[in-house]
């Protein structure tokens, strides 16, 4: 069984990912391919902009499990989209709270959607 990963060792894995993607960024730019560069920030903003929503869903659980698995699971591959807008509201959670299924968010208000998708790990 793994062993759940610190903060530290999780914000250690994220700085090695985060100066890998510049080390690429500024690869293209020496080679003068601006537009591969520039994909790459395009697609770094939207996922922190789905961060940034799934972190509204006051659901912290799911939320750390979403950002750790990376991680702690290397062997899957997936980006999470989410589309909410607002997270549920305490009369939807439940006894168990908002963590306690992301069913409970499935049933949520209409308009509101977060979904993890699997990507192929060779896929550019």
């Amino acid at each position: 069984m793994k062993e759940t990963k610190t903060v530290a060792q999780s914000l250690r894995h994220a700085r090695h990912d985060f100066l890998n993607e510049l080390q690429l960024i500024n690869m293209y730019l020496d080679l003068g391919r601006q537009e591969e560069a520039q994909a790459i920030i395009r697609s770094h903003a939207e996922a922190a902009m789905h961060l940034s929503r799934l972190s509204g869903l006051k659901m912290p659980m799911t939320e750390e499990w979403l950002l750790l698995s990376k991680w702690q699971h290397p062997e899957f591959h997936f980006r999470v989209e989410c589309l909410a807008t607002k997270g549920i509201t305490e009369k939807r959670c439940g006894v168990f709270g908002c963590d306690g299924t992301i069913r409970a968010y499935r049933r949520a208000e209409a308009g509101s959607v977060c979904r993890v998708r699997r990507t192929d790990p060779f896929e550019k």
